[in-house]
């Protein structure tokens, strides 16, 4: 499907920190968009609930840079219980 992107100044940061490409995930499964960044962030949109650094919290808004937005855009208006998605800002 895609990939979370990552800015080039970011990737070696992230990495060594286990947030790194190899540790993270967007994908879409049974109406749901999971987005996970290693350890220190996870969400299932919807429900609007997160982790960050392992604490519950509530998500008003995320914004994730992916690689292939085309791939994923469909995705989520196919999703049964996608009610917005946007093409980028």
């Amino acid at each position: 499907m895609t990939e979370i992107s990552f800015d080039r100044w970011y990737r070696p940061l992230a990495a060594p920190l286990g947030l790194g490409p190899g540790r993270c995930d967007v994908s879409i499964a049974a109406g749901t968009l999971h987005v996970s960044m290693g350890w220190g962030f996870s969400a299932d949109i919807p429900p609007a609930q997160a982790r960050v650094v392992g604490v519950p919290t509530t998500l008003r808004s995320l914004l994730v840079s992916v690689t292939d937005p085309d791939a994923l855009i469909p995705l989520a208006r196919t999703s049964k219980t996608a009610t917005k998605v946007t093409d980028g800002v």
